[in-house]
């Protein structure tokens, strides 16, 4: 109760206590781990807790699963997957379809964190493997009829993981394919609403990017039409996705885009310079075309484009930048 009204202190030293009265009850430390030191971000001191559960029970799957957990978010992910399995395989007769979910989906996050440790580390071929097993473990459980929302949600989240490896290595139709599975799948927990929003935003991100402003805007018509994305949306601990959102939604917007022509193609730095109407002038690069192009060359001067006006200061100076630019028409030039 001391934890729960975040008394910290208080709830240690009652632990200290029932530890001095009863030093081999395996529940105090996985009490002490969780409800106390875990619940309040302190992984480190929860590992140290669970490490004495689990030499007082090493062969207790809750302990095992408490155990793994916390090896996991330490970043010991081949430790914590040998104690989750161990805890999976358990024949005690605690054993339960509860149990069974619990630990799924616990592999299942270590294999996503062992993923995205390794895609960090620029190991995407690891990368997808661990994903790939997390899929899996997923899978397996679904068809033992533990239908769960823990497993759709860690589910979705790796197939979500899986979708951005494949857009980092440019599989973008794999990457798409994925993002559409997971926003046909049908779960109503906050998680999984979460994770398809992601994959709605992605979506339509993928297709302004690729100048299909049509298909971009029909999945933001989804975004808004559907109620239980919007308290997401309203949440700041998700406030990158919704300026994600909000970013499509204004560089997609057909008004307020500017007419010009290319002027200049420097295929040595990979830049063009834009004059519109008035002759003023806006730098932009390969990457500043709907869709994005390769190369940068002479071909391009003399084409009449849209883009959208983006003004930075950068030491002291006001930049000019033509963002979202689209070929429209060439000039006779």
């Amino acid at each position: 109760m001391e934890s729960y009204e975040n008394h910290l202190e208080e709830a240690i030293e009652l632990m200290q206590k029932a530890a001095k009265i009863d030093a081999n009850d395996t529940q105090i430390y996985l009490l002490w781990g969780g409800n106390i030191y875990r619940k309040n971000g302190k992984f480190n001191d929860a590992h140290s807790k669970y490490e004495i559960a689990y030499k007082l029970a090493p062969n207790d799957p809750i302990v095992l699963n408490a155990f793994g957990q916390a090896k996991s978010r330490l970043g010991f992910y081949k430790e914590a997957n040998e104690l989750l399995t161990k805890s999976k395989k358990s024949d005690s007769s605690f054993n339960s379809t509860k149990h069974n979910i619990i630990t799924t989906t616990s592999l299942s996050e270590n294999f996503i964190n062992w993923g995205d440790f390794l895609l960090r580390d620029k190991n995407q071929f690891g990368a997808k493997e661990k994903y790939d097993l997390a899929i899996s473990e997923c899978i397996n459980a679904i068809n033992t009829d533990a239908k769960d929302s823990k497993i759709y949600a860690s589910l979705t989240k790796a197939k979500l993981k899986k979708a951005h490896l494949f857009f980092k290595t440019n599989k973008d139709v794999s990457a798409v394919r994925i993002l559409k599975q997971i926003i046909e799948s049908r779960d109503n927990s906050f998680k999984h609403s979460l994770y398809k929003l992601s994959a709605l935003i992605d979506l339509a991100d993928y297709y302004f990017k690729k100048g299909n402003i049509k298909s971009s805007n029909s999945y933001i018509s989804i975004i808004k039409k559907e109620i239980k994305f919007k308290p997401i949306l309203r949440n700041s601990k998700f406030q990158k996705l919704n300026d994600k959102l909000r970013f499509i939604q204004s560089s997609a917007d057909s008004e307020n885009r500017t007419e010009g022509m290319i002027k200049i193609a420097n295929s040595n730095y990979g830049y063009v310079i834009i004059e519109d109407k008035s002759e003023e002038t806006f730098i932009g690069g390969a990457s500043d075309f709907m869709p994005s192009i390769s190369i940068v060359d002479s071909s391009l001067e003399g084409l009449n484009v849209t883009f959208k006006k983006k003004e930075i200061m950068k030491k002291g100076e006001i930049k000019k930048e033509a963002k979202f630019i689209k070929i429209t028409v060439a000039t006779k030039n």
